[in-house]
């Protein structure tokens, strides 16, 4: 078979009604997977300067790392271990959440920063607001194809609930490859900039990857389970993987991606209907984003329990 690249679509086109914003719709549907170009985000900071802070973090002793492990990786800052998941060895990772947090464990705010990195902080926190404010661009154009109010995802967020995810993978000599097995997102979408070395890939059929090579001026949208689930499963999530570094031919990768999430408290079942609203009395049990969020994950241990 044939494998194209991700359709194309420029950050101006994305504002406007018009064929460009129907090819990005029929795409989203096709493929759940959307190229974004000239994304004002990468002129404010562009790889090389994201990227030099990441590498510091990552080099930081891991002892130091451990001081600032993530109890909860959803609503709380800081480092996340690697370890194994079906059957791969995952690579370290960093979480950055919205300062307006509130704590997940006392005595530990939500988001946290090591001291001895203080250029950290003054460069990750601007880009997660940055990547913040292009979602909310992107779920306007998403929403305009249903005919919907531009602003009504962002009426049922705050940008707050967003989390920026760092990876660092790397080839140690005698240790297992680190890899990101298939899977897809629960979030509204996924934005993934540009990482410092290949390994991205979307699973087209069955058994069939294609990588997505993301370039420096890029910015991918990749489809989540929430929006699958708001859109009664007319946007279907893209399911994805980072393949093994040995396949891939380097020894380290730094990569970002950011999960966009709707407030914890919002009742996704509800949002199915197409001609519902938020508060309607018929559908007060639904699920939260929160609860159904904690079940899939249950789920997705439980599968991988038995495996």
């Amino acid at each position: 078979m044939t494998l194209t690249d991700p359709v194309e679509v420029t950050w101006q086109e994305l504002q406007v009604d018009g064929a460009p914003l129907r090819a990005f719709g029929e795409t989203l549907r096709r493929d759940g997977v959307v190229m974004l170009r000239d994304c004002p985000l990468q002129r404010k900071t562009p790889p090389a300067v994201l990227y030099e802070v990441v590498e510091q973090l990552f080099r930081l002793p891991l002892e130091r790392l451990l001081s600032f492990e993530v109890a909860d990786p959803k609503n709380e800052g800081g480092y996340v271990r690697s370890g194994p998941w079906r059957e791969s060895l995952l690579p370290e990772g960093w979480h950055i959440v919205s300062e307006t947090r509130p704590p997940v464990r006392p005595g530990r705010p939500a988001s946290v920063w090591p001291s001895e990195l203080p250029r950290l902080r003054s460069v990750l926190l601007p880009y997660h607001a940055q990547l913040t404010a292009a979602a909310d661009t992107i779920l306007s154009a998403i929403v305009r194809l249903y005919a919907r109010p531009a602003d009504y995802l962002q009426r049922l967020r705050t940008g707050a609930e967003d989390v920026m995810r760092l990876l660092h993978y790397e080839a140690r000599p005698g240790e297992e490859p680190q890899a990101f097995p298939g899977h897809t997102d629960l979030s509204l979408i996924t934005l993934f900039p540009s990482a410092t070395s290949p390994g991205l890939e979307r699973e087209v059929q069955p058994g069939i990857w294609q990588a997505l090579d993301v370039p420096e001026d890029g910015l991918l949208i990749g489809t989540g389970g929430a929006l699958g689930v708001l859109t009664d499963g007319d946007l279907r999530p893209l399911h994805h993987r980072v393949r093994q570094l040995s396949t891939s031919g380097v020894a380290k990768r730094y990569s970002v991606s950011m999960f966009v999430n709707p407030r914890p408290d919002i009742k996704v079942t509800l949002l199915r209907e197409s001609s519902g609203g938020v508060g309607d009395e018929a559908d007060q049990r639904a699920q939260t984003f929160e609860a159904w969020f904690q079940e899939r994950v249950r789920r997705a241990q439980q599968q991988d329990g038995a495996c």
